[in-house]
């Protein structure tokens, strides 16, 4: 909630949830799957959780 409408990089992410060697870019793919499961109407179509190509995520 603290960089709201700011795009953080996969790398970023990454390291905050696991640690510098603890996670991988599936992992965070997955993560962002299930979380938009839990919050989205549409997980398909999701309106909080954006995926940003080539950069990241963004909490709208």
């Amino acid at each position: 909630m603290i960089n709201q409408g700011q795009v953080l990089p996969t790398d970023s992410l990454i390291d905050s949830v696991w640690g510098p060697s603890g996670g991988d870019r599936i992992m965070l793919k997955q993560l962002v799957y299930r979380l938009r499961k839990k919050i989205e109407q549409n997980p398909s179509d999701p309106i909080y959780l954006k995926t940003v190509s080539g950069v990241g995520y963004s909490f709208e």
